[in-house]
Order: structure tokens, then C-alpha cells, then sequence
């Protein structure tokens, strides 16, 4: 963050490897609100957000689904930020070797529930399905074709996990937003995945009087 002198709203991370009493301060980032669900019986796993201490948010339990090596994810709902007003932000982690009818399963009852309050919405994570393999493999049509069914796009077309052997698009945004982002990839060694980014085009306008209020999202 230092290196690119920016500072991101959301953080999202997927495998923190955390547990319940182990979020010391050597895990926080100055600035920056931390929410997270770690394992509690695996090793591994879990979730978490960085949340600039600057927005006011609070959890959304109704959507933070969290089967532990299945299906893990936290959300928030941000309130009233200076750019995007109201919107819902989640973290997915979606483990390897797990049925695919499971993660969708948890994804339906999500993408079901968010489109039932039409808000703006973000899912940042790991899901586990290589979207460089749509041609060819029917799981990630079907994930994807799930996610535009809701009318959530991914910001992302390029591979997120590089080895000498094999390239792989599994780490993504996805969002309901219609608005244009600036997307892209961060080239660091911070993990064996390469960490994703969005910036959405805020564009201000000319003041025509008081503003509407933000839609509320609830639940």
C-alpha cells in the first residue's frame, strides 16, 4: 500500500490462517477496521475485511455464510460512504476439493437474497473456478452463468495465479454496479495468488440542490 500510495475502502482476504484469539495487533493496518470469521476447528482458511475507519458499516450475518472448509464468506453493508453511498460488500472463500453443488448452493441463497433488496453490491474473494477454463469445463460455465443470471459481472480477465506450469483466473471482483471501474493486478509475492483491485470512475456533479437520499439496504 506504501509502494502504490493508494488507499483502498475494502481489503479483502481470503485464508487469513487466523483463529478466534490470535488477532493481535500485529494484523491490523493503521487506518483500517478489521472484521473477520476464522476457523475453529481446520486449520486454515477463514475470512476477513479491511474496512477504512473512515466508513461506517456494520456485519450482515443474514449473508455471511460460513461452513467451515465448505463455504466461508463475511459481509458487510457500508453506509452512506462519500462515493458509492449504500452498498453491501462480501468476502468469499471457496476451498478446493469441495462438490460444486455446494458452493452454489451457498451462492444462490446470497445472490437470492441481495437481488430481493436491490443494492449495489461487491463480491471480492477466492472462488475456485478458472474462469480461463469457460470454453472447456461445465462447472465454471455454470458458476458463471449463475452470477450473470443475478446480473453480477467479473472486473477481471486475466490470470490471477501464475506458476511455471500452468496460468489460472480462480481470484476475482464481481458486482452488480453498472458503473465503470478501473481493474487490475498487482504483481507481488505477498502469496502465491497475485492480489486483484477496482476503483470505481466517481465522477462529481454540479450541485442541483440537495441530494436524494441513499437507498438503504436491509434486510
Amino acid at each position: 500500500m506504501h509502494g502504490l500510495n493508494l488507499s483502498f475502502d475494502l481489503i479483502g482476504i481470503t485464508e487469513t490462517w487466523l483463529k478466534r484469539d490470535s488477532c493481535s495487533g500485529l494484523f491490523w493496518i493503521p487506518g483500517y477496521n478489521f472484521v473477520h470469521t476464522p476457523r475453529t476447528i481446520r486449520i486454515g482458511g477463514g475470512v476477513g475485511n479491511y474496512v477504512k475507519s473512515t466508513l461506517k458499516f456494520e456485519i450482515l450475518s443474514e449473508l455471511s455464510i460460513f461452513e467451515e472448509g465448505l463455504f466461508e464468506s463475511i459481509f458487510i453493508q457500508v453506509k452512506n460512504s462519500s462515493t458509492l453511498g449504500n452498498y453491501i460488500a462480501g468476502v468469499i472463500y471457496c476451498p478446493t476439493g469441495v462438490d460444486n453443488d455446494i458452493s452454489q448452493n451457498s451462492l444462490i441463497n446470497i445472490l437470492s437474497k441481495v437481488s430481493d433488496v436491490n443494492c449495489k453490491c461487491y463480491l471480492m474473494g477466492d472462488f475456485n473456478c478458472n474462469l480461463l477454463n469457460l470454453n472447456s469445463d461445465s462447472n465454471v460455465k455454470d458458476f458463471l452463468n449463475l452470477m450473470t443470471s443475478h446480473s453480477f459481472y467479473p472486473l477481471h480477465s486475466l490470470p490471477t495465479r501464475i506458476t511455471p506450469s500452468s496460468t489460472s483466473l480462480v481470484d476475482n471482483i464481481f458486482t452488480n454496479d453498472p458503473r465503470d471501474f478501473h481493474s487490475g493486478i498487482l504483481i507481488m509475492d505477498i502469496s502465491d495468488h497475485l492480489p486483484v483491485f477496482s476503483i470505481s470512475k466517481f465522477v462529481a456533479h454540479i450541485d442541483r440542490g440537495p441530494p436524494k437520499p441513499s437507498k438503504t439496504c436491509s434486510f
